[in-house]
């Protein structure tokens, strides 16, 4: 489904779809999702809204998708996202916000996804990230934060060892123009940290 010409859609355009299993939405002008929208798409496992115009994921925008595996919102305009966006997403491995206006990284909205393996925060202008900034994503095996913006690390290391009761790195390594550092985990199995200067 492309090329819509509104800029939204109406809610009930889903209705009754409880069997669809793949929903692509991409390289539309699409700029609000309405709560509830995707509840009846019990069955969507791969939603893909890369390329749009969202700005603001709210409160329940994925409401009712129970069986979703991979989430591709990259490419949108997206600063804000609701700590109960992702509600009931308890099967999402993949999650790509890349390429969005995300200034920090949505650790509430993120941190209930308990089975996510998979988060690309790539090119967004995130300059800090605290030491809880992926509490509770205990499967997470890929994290990209790729940006030319310098990233700063605040408290102690990110992904740091909650000690290791959160994660279960083996090794971890920073890329960057100036490495500071290296650290050592359980269960990430790739991590990809490219800025300019990651201050430590």
């Amino acid at each position: 489904m492309q090329n819509l010409k509104n800029s939204r859609l109406d809610p009930g355009i889903f209705e009754g779809l409880s069997s669809l299993r793949c929903l692509y939405l991409q390289n539309n002008q699409i700029a609000f999702v309405p709560r509830g929208l995707f509840s009846d798409l019990l069955s969507v496992r791969y939603l893909m809204l890369q390329r749009n115009r969202l700005s603001v994921l709210g409160s329940g925008t994925f409401l009712g998708m129970i069986s979703l595996q991979t989430l591709n919102l990259a490419n949108n305009k997206i600063s804000w996202i609701s700590d109960s966006a992702f509600y009931h997403l308890e099967h999402l491995v993949y999650l790509y916000l890349e390429g969005n206006n995300l200034t920090v990284v949505p650790s509430n909205a993120i941190g209930m996804l308990k089975n996510l393996e998979r988060l690309s925060l790539s090119h967004n202008p995130i300059g800090s990230i605290y030491s809880f900034a992926f509490k509770g994503l205990n499967k997470l095996r890929y994290l990209s934060l790729k940006s030319k913006k310098t990233l700063r690390l605040l408290s102690q290391p990110v992904l740091c060892s909650y000690q290791e009761q959160y994660f279960g790195f083996s090794t971890f390594s920073v890329s960057s123009g100036k490495v500071k550092d290296s650290w050592k985990y359980s269960t990430l199995k790739q991590a990809s940290l490219r800025a300019s200067v990651i201050n430590l």
